[in-house]
């Protein structure tokens, strides 16, 4: 049975990945709150870089998800990929399950799985970026559909149910009245089909009655290094068969250079030939890391590169080449001329066929990757890293992760291949006439090819950043402030997220970084010594020719996700007042075919951000838990993260007095902050409207004078920022207090003293703060 979870990672994941925190568990909660479960939930927000892709064709269908049937979606893996060419909407077939996420433009892929069907529209009608370098984030590859017996016995939760009208088009009940939905064990969102909804009248609550046939969509999934993996068994078949070479390309380059040598003499006369050609090694990718001006940044936990090679080895072509050799023949005979005997010598010469000949065989060959090492300036421990499985190669020694000795700075890391051929060559001449002979010698040859790439390396839970929250606890609200010290771009202490979790609401802080999956390549050479052959690369489970990727930094901006409650509901509203810049980040190079508007926006790092949060359940007295992660899915240790939360406390603001003027305009008036048992709140400044002060700041009694500019006076205290010098932080009333105030002609009524008639000010408070409503000076206060 397959749980609301996805699919398992391989061995070597569950070997090498690190631990993962209880960041998985929220990652995707925090991306995507939903509002409205009836619409599609929205997302919050030498090395040769590809610089265009014209050969990633699109995709221009994608099949609706029916019921029952566990339908694998070829194309996929293009969230990998987004260098790859993207259409509209419009131009689908048919139209996505209501799971569907993306909405076109750049969005967000979490820690969970989606559904096949969305991940495909996800992919081809826009780019999708990741916001953490793990390798174990899921790609959904078939449609999955389980009971919701079943998924509750894996930790689903109970159904919800939404009315739908009548010319909806979401997948709804067997009435056709009802959408279903329920939520896997982190609370996403799955839609139930075929479900039987009734209304239980023992509870008058609405219930499924067909437990066992209604049916949840989910997917089954393989993770991006169980995806880097399948490209490197595919590439590791070929470079075992040295008949063939597989070169990767990318529109008609290569991506890592040939190389051809380890040549022979060829017998009979000048001239060489190569026994082994199209030899090359590539870093295919180094593990969870991203491209990020001109260097791959990563953290030193789990080091390691993906390396891939091939090569073709043959031997020379054997050869006859037909000749003759010249014999002269001398001749000697005695003659008698008369008397005289004479000798006489006649010389000749005849030509004779002969056949010069040469034969090779390619005794044996092989490739070897003999080293990848990491080299830096500053560094001068072992720079060797050790093959842990074909293709990995790992900073271990042993079985131990030496990852942590690398120490943040920049490096290079070269891989080096050794390619060996053994050739046997016999040459002669054979003929009936000529001079005859064999011979016959053996060659070793050796060629050596590397492919370096520039990496950084930082600190893995970086280390170099301090965090500070603050919390001020409000009766509607709770303003936030947010601190940052330390080197906070990706090459010094790259945080990610910062979650806090305020009572019973849970929203982010999130880092600008956005990680996009890139091909390396548009297609494959395979090639022998009769012929070439050229296939496209490709982005499904199990294909033949994967596409190399890896992955480039984009960035966006610093955001303030959603707040979610513990149901996975929408759990409150932030508002942004106030920022303090640290720096800004210049836009990087992406990718043609890759989009992302906010790249080319001014993106700022902030000291300091502040902000006010409504929570759905608005009360005081709350717990505050903050906890931060970096891009790689490591935890910020609690020693660097600083987080504090203080109860407001209500204050009032009343008119305490009047000293008549001239007229009514200009009276002389005195306002009194106090906390509610009447103590002074000293210190404190008053924003006033209807004054010939702006404002005003109370002295040690609670009070400040000011002189009437009008008809109306207006005053309103904003609450503190921050707390006092005396730890305590205060703001208004939720209520309004009117006070009236007295004519210039002497009379008096009122509760103070019976001379407060007039001028009424009233003053109500928010969480940011005392709202101030007005009210004439020449009218009665007919609401005491």
């Amino acid at each position: 049975m397959s749980s609301p979870d996805d699919e398992g990672i391989s061995p070597f994941a569950r070997i090498f990945s690190r631990t993962r925190t209880w960041l998985h568990s929220v990652a995707l909660i925090r991306q995507r709150v939903i509002f409205a479960v009836l619409l599609p939930a929205i997302v919050f927000s030498s090395v040769t870089m590809p610089v265009s892709a014209t050969s990633l064709d699109p995709v221009y269908e994608v099949p609706t998800p029916s019921p029952g049937v566990e339908t694998v979606h070829d194309g996929t893996f293009r969230i990998l990929a987004n260098n790859d060419e993207d259409v509209s909407p419009s131009y689908f077939d048919s139209t996505p399950g209501i799971d569907e996420t993306y909405l076109g433009y750049p969005s967000a892929l979490g820690d969970e799985g989606m559904p096949s069907a969305d991940a495909l529209y996800a992919t081809t009608t826009g780019d999708v970026y990741r916001t953490h370098l793990s390798d174990s984030v899921p790609i959904p590859y078939q449609d999955e559909w389980v009971t919701y017996t079943e998924w509750q016995r894996s930790g689903g939760t109970p159904a919800r149910f939404y009315p739908v009208s009548s010319d909806s088009t979401v997948p709804t009940d067997i009435s056709g009245q009802w959408q279903v939905v329920t939520r896997n064990r982190n609370l996403q969102p799955r839609t139930v089909y075929n479900a039987q909804v009734y209304r239980n009248p023992l509870t008058d609550e609405l219930e499924i009655l067909n437990h066992d046939d209604a049916l949840v969509y989910t997917a089954r999934s393989a993770t991006i290094q169980e995806r880097y993996l399948h490209i490197r068994d595919q590439y590791s078949q070929y470079s075992d068969d040295s008949s063939r070479a597989v070169v990767p390309m990318f529109d008609g380059e290569e991506v890592y250079p040939t190389a051809s040598g380890g040549s022979v003499p060829l017998p009979h006369g000048p001239g060489r030939s190569d026994t082994i050609s199209d030899a090359w090694v590539g870093i295919s990718d180094v593990r969870e890391s991203a491209w990020y001006r001109d260097s791959y940044i990563t953290d030193n936990a789990d080091l390691g590169a993906y390396v891939l090679y091939d090569y073709r080895a043959s031997a020379p072509d054997d050869f006859t080449r037909r000749s003759s050799c010249t014999r002269t023949h001398t001749v000697t005979r005695t003659v008698i001329v008369g008397n005289e005997t004479k000798t006489i010598t006649d010389t000749h010469t005849h030509r004779y066929p002969r056949t010069r000949w040469a034969e090779f065989d390619l005794v044996d060959s092989s490739a070897t990757v003999t080293s990848v090492s990491l080299d830096g300036a500053s560094y001068d421990g072992d720079s060797e890293l050790v093959e842990q499985e074909e293709g990995v190669w790992m900073a271990t020694d042993g079985g131990r992760d030496r990852s942590a000795e690398f120490t943040p700075g920049e490096y290079e890391l070269t891989a080096t291949l050794e390619v060996e051929s053994e050739v046997e060559a016999r040459w002669g001449v054979r003929s009936s006439r000529c001079s005859e002979y064999d011979r016959s010698q053996s060659y070793t040859r050796t060629l050596t090819r590397s492919h370096s790439v520039p990496v950084t390396i930082v600190d893995t839970d970086a280390s170099g950043l301090e965090i500070d929250v603050t919390v001020l606890d409000g009766v509607e609200s709770d303003r936030t402030i947010v601190q940052w010290d330390g080197d906070q771009d990706l090459t010094g202490a790259p945080w990610s997220s910062i979650e806090l979790e305020i009572g019973d609401a849970t929203f982010s802080v999130d880092s600008p970084w956005r990680f996009y999956g890139v091909s390396q390549t548009t297609h494959v050479e395979e090639r022998s010594d009769s012929d070439s052959e050229t296939y496209p690369v490709t982005h499904t489970q199990g294909d033949a020719w994967p596409a190399l990727v890896h992955t480039v930094t984009s960035v966006g901006n610093v955001s303030v996700s959603a707040a979610y409650g513990p149901d996975g509901e929408y759990g409150g509203l932030w508002i942004e007042e106030e920022t303090a810049i640290a720096e800004e980040i210049p836009e990087t190079e992406l990718p043609t075919g890759v989009v992302d508007e906010a790249n080319g926006s001014p993106t700022y790092l902030f000291e300091r951000l502040e902000g006010e949060f409504r929570p759905r359940d608005a009360r005081v007295d709350e717990s505050l838990t903050v906890r931060a992660s970096t891009v790689f899915d490591t935890q910020i240790p609690d020693t660097n993260i600083d987080a504090d939360i203080v109860t407001s406390e209500l204050s009032e603001l009343v008119v305490a007095d009047t000293v008549p003027g001239d007229d009514t305009n200009d009276r002389r008036v005195l306002l009194r902050l106090t906390d509610p048992d009447g103590n002074p709140i000293p210190n404190r400044e008053i924003s006033l409207s209807g004054a010939v002060d702006e404002t005003v700041t109370t002295n040690g009694d609670g009070e400040a004078w000011t002189t009437l500019d009008g008809p109306y006076l207006r005053a309103s205290y904003s609450g503190d920022d921050l707390a006092g010098s005396d730890g305590r932080y205060f703001e208004g009333i939720s209520r309004p207090t009117w006070h009236p105030i007295p004519t210039t002609g002497g009379e008096q009524r009122g509760p103070l003293n019976g001379i407060l008639r007039r001028l009424l000010v009233a003053c109500s408070c928010s969480l940011n703060g005392l709202r101030s409503d007005s009210w004439p000076s020449g009218g009665e206060n007919t609401s005491a």
